[in-house]
């Protein structure tokens, strides 16, 4: 891991009803390890995406399924862990 990495991400829409978009900026083209999980850690979600050096747009779709309440999106890039608190409503 870099410790002077720059990294970032932000997810939209929030509060989401349906699909979000992840918003990573990245300073490595890398794997990134999506997650999206429940406040107790369960992963309703977990998926691979490649990302290249600069900003990246990853889709998460059909969060329909998902009861409404608070969870955390997770990106893991090159040991380094990003998380954004989401609101799922219906």
């Amino acid at each position: 891991m870099n410790n002077g990495s720059k990294k970032s991400m932000f997810v939209t829409p929030n509060p989401v009803t349906d699909t979000i978009s992840l918003h990573i900026t990245s300073d490595i083209a890398a794997l990134s390890d999506i997650r999206v999980v429940d406040v107790i850690g369960k992963i309703l979600y977990k998926g691979i995406s490649k990302l290249t050096k600069g900003e990246n747009i990853i889709y998460v779709n059909d969060l329909t399924y998902a009861a409404p309440g608070t969870y955390l999106v997770q990106a893991i890039i090159d040991g380094e862990v990003l998380v954004q608190k989401i609101v799922i409503s219906k």
